[in-house]
């Protein structure tokens, strides 16, 4: 049931009345039955793994709390760790495994044609286990206290706000608020509906907009080359991040009107000035998690094997050995979480590369920053490294849309084809050059110039808005407003939502991981 449809309208709606009925410390029994039946309306099969896996956490995390020393709290956690991977892995990834296997023997012995399994991921896994399992390690560590009340606990893994695409809220920061929300207060409401209206707009408006231009050059990329599969993989970039940020809106909106304050997930990641900076403003509950339970674990281990130790004679530096192999691991297992494909494994080891290779070089890109004269125009150097993250990010994007390797490596190696004299024709004829036909033709990718030119509006307002918003506070600062400039900008919000709002059934990307 996705946010931007009548059916999630009516569902919210109906979910109001008893929520505002009942006192607030019982309101967590209101959101409980709510998630429960958001999760069966999306799809029935997946409550039952929703409430095994549940029940199953929350069982370990309490035999956890009463473990009478830390060897057995560590046995537990291993077995509960294991049990919520297991179900994972058997779910979403056992396909992916056994293709890849047959793959694998079919390179060296005859073997017939690999039949896909034919079961369907259920709904939200991949989002409740990172749940689960941080619940689990923090529960372990003694960071969180183990929930025994196993409703509220069942109403943080199921929260429906963040059940199809998070933010992945910690337990410590939700839970608490589900035993005594806030009741309803106008400001807050009319924020949260704000920040709802604001990212369907990025929805509807941008990013399903963008994806009419986008879709048919990945559904059969050899059919383009040059400009028009640049266009197309720059407006996926700005596709994935309206897509993806404005369901975290959404999500964070609805959450508001009931009373929650849940993690914010994005902070203008394209203003990014290095990778690493963009990969922490990037689906930000998804990259601290992964920071704090598969990277710092794999940094202090790395670390310390690689005391006293050589590779091929070399001695080996801790602080680059460990930042390597913690980087590359992390970004290989954040990349096949998005997707049981080796194009999601290749996006993430990209973007491990960037990392790595930026931290290595680190110190010579300086001097050559120095030797270049751009420490004395810091402006330009900023905006040549924002750049420059967003080109090389827009690579790594190939892989992430692409169905297949082939696919993703036929698009980078076909993007300049063609474009030189492209570019060659634009600069002796100009603007007008826009008015022949061949040369809008790559553009506009069978669209009409009214439909090209509503698409980049909508990213130039976008972008507008977070120019706007780049020190922060500017929905106080629209609070601060008359009344009547306030809801001027409310209507004309609406109405471009209604005008230009793309409303065929398109889910959200994330959603299908």
């Amino acid at each position: 049931m996705p946010f931007n449809s009548l059916a999630f309208a009516l569902f919210f709606l109906a979910l109001l009345v008893p929520w505002a009925l009942v006192p607030p410390g019982r309101r967590w029994a209101v959101l409980l039955v709510g998630s429960y039946a958001f999760c069966a309306l999306g799809q029935p099969s997946a409550v039952a793994f929703l409430a095994a896996a549940t029940v199953y956490a929350h069982a370990i995390a309490i035999r956890m709390a009463h473990a009478p020393g830390s060897l057995g709290r560590r046995a537990l956690l291993w077995v509960g760790v294991a049990g919520i991977l297991g179900l994972l892995l058997l779910t979403k990834y056992l396909d992916f495994l056994l293709s890849s296997a047959h793959a694998a023997i079919g390179a060296f012995a005859h073997l017939e044609v690999y039949r896909p399994l034919a079961w369907i991921v259920p709904l939200g896994i991949s989002f409740y286990s990172l749940r689960l399992i941080g619940y689990l390690l923090d529960v372990a560590k003694g960071r969180t206290a183990a929930e025994r009340h196993l409703g509220v606990f069942a109403g943080y893994v199921a929260f429906f706000p963040e059940l199809l695409a998070g933010p992945i809220d910690r337990a410590g920061g939700l839970i608490p608020q589900l035993r005594a929300p806030e009741s309803f207060v106008e400001a807050r409401v009319a924020r949260g509906l704000t920040r709802f209206a604001w990212g369907l707009f990025k929805k509807v408006v941008i990013a399903d907009r963008l994806s009419l231009f986008v879709d048919p050059v990945y559904a059969d990329p050899t059919s383009f080359r040059g400009v028009s599969l640049i266009v197309a993989s720059v407006f996926f970039a700005f596709q994935i991040f309206c897509d993806f940020s404005g369901y975290s809106d959404m999500a964070i909106g609805v959450g508001e009107v009931l009373g929650f304050q849940l993690a914010k997930n994005f902070d203008r990641p394209y203003h990014s000035e290095s990778i690493s900076e963009f990969w922490r403003r990037w689906h930000m509950t998804f990259s601290s998690w992964l920071r704090d339970y598969v990277f710092l674990p794999l940094a202090y281990s790395s670390a310390r094997w690689a005391e006293e130790r050589s590779l091929l004679g070399i001695r080996l530096r801790e602080e680059y050995w460990s930042y390597a192999v913690a980087t590359m691991g992390t970004m290989l297992l954040g990349g096949l979480w998005h997707g049981a494909s080796w194009t999601f494994v290749a996006w993430g080891g990209l973007i491990g590369s960037y990392m790595v290779f930026s931290r290595f070089t680190k110190k010579i890109r300086s001097r050559w920053v120095r030797a270049a004269g751009l420490h004395r125009v810091p402006r330009l150097r900023a905006v040549l490294r924002v750049v420059s993250v967003f080109v090389l990010m827009d690579v790594a994007w190939v892989f992430f849309r692409a169905r297949t390797l082939r696919d993703a490596l036929y698009v980078l190696t076909h993007l300049l084809d063609g474009t030189g004299p492209y570019v060659a024709r634009l600069a002796t004829t100009g603007i007008s050059g826009f008015s022949d036909r061949a040369v809008l033709q790559p553009l506009l990718l069978g669209h009409s110039l009214g439909e090209f030119a509503t698409a980049v509006g909508a990213i130039a307002l976008l972008e507008g808005v977070h120019f706007l918003d780049c020190r922060g506070g500017l929905y106080a600062r629209l609070m601060a407003r008359p009344a009547a400039i306030r809801f001027g900008l409310y209507y004309a919000l609406v109405l471009l939502i209604l005008a230009f709002g793309v409303f065929e059934a398109r889910t959200f990307i994330y959603a299908q991981f």
